[in-house]
């Protein structure tokens, strides 16, 4: 007895959905004996549907009961019926999972001729109702708890860009950490260089998460800021990896954000020390680089970027190449804009550097000048100061400037509203807190002085 894979015909599929014929409590149906005598009670029946070459999982149903249905039924006279809790039908083209049918196809069925380009012969190994060994129902329930994350947060995209790639029962999860900059070799979101002598478990085709290094990092805690997909690995005594996948997160993951944090690749006990290799490569599980993932999109679900622009973009700031050409597509200057607010808020420590306010939704990467009016420092971290909503408006608008000292001035305007005058004054004459590197340059601030600020 075990878990079992069903083909459900497209036709009939199709057929079913129009008509309205899908049960509000998932059930499949066949004429074959075996979906009454192969899976017991408990185990799970993965339903496929194949289509123009490409093959989904449209379905999952944990057996609560078997029944029989009329004898000239049209889907044949065995019935299984899910557990409503623990069944359901996904949308059709949303988990491809083609690959998976492939690697199943050759290892179950002893078949190594599939061939490795569409279209593929799936249908025909599938119109039996196959057993899945342990193996591949654990490669299936990865894909599910994929969709159980998908569920609450509909528009994770970097899941979407991975789902393949974690559907495969032969990916492995990695952390590397980089100091980026191209030292040792390594370039962000470029390549990653190692000794296979001093690390061997990393494979083409693997997934890993960028991970910044405390005495590497700005804040001086470690981070997470991205994922990759291992592409192209080449070298004998030292491996050069290059990467077909790139997601910079959203929101860079930093050790504060991990105090609760359940890995299950390992027990991290009271403190960080000796948690991660000495070497900077560390094999972690499935769970914890989905939940990792996960974590990175929290609140910017539905920020829309261009993978693409956004990592030319980090390459150019840690270049120092700071120009950025005008685009009309508001998706590439978003694109580009986010590396920007992203260091600067890092180099600030994640602070605001006028009242000190440290909760990162409240926090942005604000420019000196205004990226509308010079192109060639666009990106420049020196032309940035990390604000809060508050303090970033007041600047950008004129209400509050900073000196060649780094002093606090505010316009007299600010005196017409009592209420924003309580909230700006504690600061007028203070000096703003300044980070180790990419101070704000005097160039920058003397236009904002002489160009934005109201006057006093």
């Amino acid at each position: 007895m075990s878990s079992i894979l069903c083909y459900w015909t497209y036709s009939n599929y199709l057929y079913d959905v129009e008509q309205g014929h899908i049960a509000e409590i998932p059930s499949f149906n066949s004429n074959q004996s075996r979906l009454h005598s192969v899976p017991n009670i408990g185990e799970k029946a993965y339903i496929v549907t194949y289509n123009e070459g490409q093959c989904y999982l449209v379905g999952k149903i944990t057996i609560a009961k078997k029944e029989f249905n009329q004898s000239n039924y049209r889907y044949g006279r065995y019935k299984i019926v899910g557990n409503p809790a623990e069944s359901a039908y996904y949308e059709y083209r949303k988990f491809n999972v083609t690959n998976f049918l492939v690697e199943f196809i050759k290892r179950n069925l002893n078949n190594k001729d599939v061939p490795s380009e569409l279209p593929h012969p799936i249908p025909q190994y599938l119109q039996t109702i196959r057993e899945l060994t342990e193996q591949d129902a654990t490669a299936l329930d990865a894909i599910v708890s994929v969709v159980d994350i998908q569920s609450s947060s509909p528009a994770l995209t970097t899941l979407d860009l991975f789902l393949e790639d974690l559907q495969m029962s032969t990916t492995n999860y990695f952390i590397f950490d980089t100091k980026g900059g191209g030292s040792h070799g390594d370039i962000d979101f470029v390549k990653y260089d190692w000794s296979p002598s001093r690390y061997n478990l990393v494979n083409e085709g693997d997934l890993f998460i960028y991970r910044r290094p405390d005495k590497s990092s700005e804040t001086g805690g470690f981070y997470f800021f991205g994922a990759c997909k291992i592409g192209q690995i080449v070298g004998n005594t030292r491996y050069s990896a290059t990467f077909s996948k790139k997601y910079p997160f959203k929101n860079t993951v930093h050790k504060s954000d991990l105090d609760n944090f359940e890995w299950v690749w390992k027990q991290r006990g009271d403190s960080w020390g000796h948690f991660f290799n000495q070497y900077g490569m560390n094999k972690i599980t499935r769970d914890d680089f989905v939940t990792l993932l996960s974590m990175s999109e929290e609140g910017m679900e539905n920020l829309d970027i261009d993978f693409a622009s956004e990592v030319s973009a980090i390459q150019a700031i840690q270049g120092g190449d700071y120009l950025v050409e005008d685009s009309r597509s508001e998706r590439a200057v978003r694109s580009k804009q986010k590396p920007f607010s992203d260091k600067v808020k890092l180099i600030y420590k994640y602070s605001c550097c006028i009242c000190s306010l440290r909760t990162k939704p409240f926090l942005v990467g604000s420019h000196i000048i205004p990226w509308r009016i010079r192109k060639d420092i666009r990106l420049d971290p020196s032309n940035g100061l990390c604000l809060c909503v508050l303090h970033d408006k007041a600047f950008d608008r004129g209400y509050l400037t900073i000196d060649e000292n780094y002093h606090i001035h505010l316009a007299s305007s600010v005196e017409n509203d009592v209420e924003l005058l309580k909230h700006l004054q504690p600061y007028k004459g203070k000096r703003i807190f300044l980070p180790t590197q990419h101070r704000p340059k005097i160039e920058y601030l003397t236009y904002h002085r002489e160009n934005i600020f109201k006057g006093q």
